[in-house]
C-alpha cells in the first residue's frame, strides 16, 4: 500500500513540476478541444488588421506579452482598429473565445465575433485581464474573431495602446 501511495505522490509531484515549466500543457481527456492557440510568440501573418484611421499603428511587439515574450498591438488615436482572424466551426456546438488584453491611456478593449457578438469590455490603464465570449453555431460556418481596440456605442475616439495575447479558441461542448 505505501509503495502505491508513494507512487502516486511521485507522479503528482512530477505533473506539478512539469506544468509549471513555461509553455508546457498538460491535458486531459475531460478538457475542452482546443481549436486554435496562438500566443504570438513569433510574427504570425495569418491575423489581417483593420484601421478606422489609418495613422492608427497595428503591429507585433516581440516583448509586450504578458510572459516578456510577443503580443499583437494597437496604438494611437482613432474610434475603432482592430486584428482579426477567420476559423471554421462545425454546426451545433459551443465555442469559448479567450484572450488577455493589457491597455494605456483612453482605451477600450474587447473581443468579438463577426462584428456581432462580444465580450465585455475593459477601459483605459488596466493590467493583463482576461477577455471571455461564448458562442453557438446552428451551421458549418467560418467566423471572424476580433480583438478590439475602440468601437464602442457612439463616436467616442480613444487614444493610448492595447496589447493582446494567447488568443485561444476552445470547443466547449
Amino acid at each position: 500500500m505505501i509503495k502505491y501511495v508513494c507512487q502516486y505522490f511521485l507522479a503528482s509531484v512530477f505533473l506539478i513540476i512539469m506544468n509549471s515549466c513555461h509553455g508546457l500543457k498538460v491535458f486531459n481527456n475531460h478538457e475542452n478541444t482546443v481549436i486554435a492557440a496562438y500566443n504570438f510568440d513569433k510574427p504570425d501573418t495569418t491575423w489581417q488588421t483593420f484601421q478606422y484611421d489609418k495613422s492608427v499603428r497595428c503591429e507585433w511587439d516581440k516583448d509586450g506579452g504578458r510572459n516578456g515574450t510577443g503580443a499583437i498591438v494597437i496604438s494611437g488615436n482613432t474610434l475603432h482598429a482592430k486584428w482579426k482572424k477567420e476559423f471554421k466551426v462545425k454546426a451545433n456546438h459551443s465555442y469559448q473565445i479567450m484572450a488577455y488584453t493589457k491597455g494605456e491611456g483612453r482605451t477600450r478593449a474587447h473581443l468579438s465575433i463577426n462584428d456581432k457578438y462580444s465580450s465585455d469590455a475593459v477601459y483605459d490603464d488596466f493590467d493583463w485581464t482576461l477577455l471571455s465570449l461564448e458562442y453557438t453555431t446552428d451551421k458549418d460556418q467560418v467566423i471572424t474573431v476580433d480583438c478590439n481596440f475602440g468601437y464602442g456605442s457612439g463616436q467616442t475616439i480613444y487614444d493610448g495602446t492595447v496589447w493582446f495575447d494567447d488568443v485561444r479558441i476552445e470547443r466547449v461542448d
